[in-house]
């Protein structure tokens, strides 16, 4: 029989050395987070109206193994340069709203469609007119986040048109959205505060903040747990579960194998965009819907790592969402740009969408400027032809 001291000496050594390896660990994943892990949108901060806001007068690096580039945001938090909020004389403003393809994530600032378009406008001209194309895209934002975007901070800036983008992305996020904002007496929504969280959230807030920060300082640790913990798709549909994460149930409505009952998610969105519409038609303000594919929706080529990450059976591609929400726009008399059919008849030499990152590259922007130019000359400016 083993001698109590040796024993309580033996169990100190493994103790000892068990405690000397999980340091070792510790520290080897911290400087290997500090290597590897690169924010990967701009800097935002809570927001008690439209849930997140971006930092004015910032610089963000954003770094992947596809894009490094760094993405100013400007005196109001809009990206690009700065703003006089008092729109100058004989000036055409154009104010874009949309998620992180409006905002332009995966390219610089001057490559951003918003930029281009403003580019080619002021190229040619009409007489006695120029033009400026407002960037407010915010990483993640939806429908219900635009509109109180526009409604509270955004509206000063007299905008002549304001330009919804809808991503596909929308319906699922704006249903987690709604789920924690409030309501007038009317169900017109006041607020999507960042706090206090929703129920589910609020009950597992600690396990919550050790994700976040593991997610942000443990390079091999925030590996592990996204491998083994339980998918997104299978938890309840929060902002945390459908928006900081990704989760394949955003995109299942564009495929041809979905059943789910969506009437709700479609009044939900519908209902920010008409509140988005009265806000426009009460100041005189043109107002034009738009929708784009991603990748998976143009060819097989497009987001290659896309295609295996939502659709890896290769169910067929359904456009039931786009022809919904066009249907919709007739029936609101709203003006509608859908840029599927530019997409698809797509032929260039340059890929439009990133590999790995579900974001347009510099030619799909250019895409989008484009066809923005192609639809503003044709049906608000109806001047110069575009060449």
């Amino acid at each position: 029989m083993q001698p109590r001291g040796q024993k309580t000496s033996f169990l100190s050594k493994i103790g000892l050395a068990t405690a000397s390896a999980l340091l070792t660990y510790l520290v080897s994943d911290l400087l290997a987070g500090a290597v590897f892990i690169r924010p990967l949108s701009p800097a935002t901060v809570p927001d008690p109206i439209a849930h997140h806001v971006t930092v004015p007068d910032t610089h963000s690096r954003i770094a992947t193994s596809e894009f490094d580039y760094v993405q100013r945001a400007n005196n109001l938090g809009l990206r690009g340069k700065d703003v006089d909020p008092t729109k100058p004389s004989g000036t055409y403003r154009i104010l874009m709203l949309g998620d992180s393809f409006t905002q332009g994530k995966g390219v610089g600032d001057d490559d951003t469609f918003s930029n281009l378009l403003e580019q080619r406008l002021n190229a040619e001209p009409p007489a006695g007119m120029q033009f400026e194309v407002l960037n407010a895209g915010t990483d993640s934002y939806t429908p219900v986040l635009s509109f109180l975007q526009l409604a509270h901070r955004l509206g000063r800036l007299e905008p002549d048109l304001v330009v919804l983008n809808f991503d596909m992305s929308d319906l699922v996020q704006e249903q987690a959205y709604r789920s924690i904002a409030s309501f007038g007496p009317n169900g017109e929504v006041l607020a999507v505060a960042a706090l206090p969280l929703s129920a589910p959230e609020a009950a597992a807030s600690p396990l919550y903040a050790l994700r976040v920060w593991i997610d942000h300082h443990l390079y091999l640790t925030s590996w592990l747990v996204g491998r083994f913990a339980a998918p997104p798709e299978a938890l309840e549909l929060t902002v945390d579960n459908v928006v900081r994460r990704r989760n394949r149930r955003l995109l299942l409505h564009t495929l041809g194998w979905d059943r789910e009952d969506r009437s709700k998610q479609w009044r939900d969105v519908f209902d920010s965009i008409r509140g988005i519409k009265g806000y426009c038609d009460r100041r005189g303000i043109e107002f034009l819907l738009t929708t784009y594919p991603w990748g998976h929706q143009v060819s097989d080529h497009e987001w290659a790592a896309g295609h295996t990450w939502i659709n890896p059976k290769g169910a067929p591609i359904s456009d039931r969402s786009v022809h919904r929400l066009e249907a919709f726009a007739a029936d609101e008399g709203i003006g509608f740009l859908n840029l599927f059919p530019a997409f698809r008849a797509y032929r260039g030499k340059d890929l439009l969408y990133y590999r790995e990152d579900m974001h347009w590259t510099p030619a799909g922007h250019d895409l989008m400027a484009r066809e923005f130019e192609r639809y503003l000359r044709g049906r608000t400016l109806g001047a110069v032809p575009v060449p």
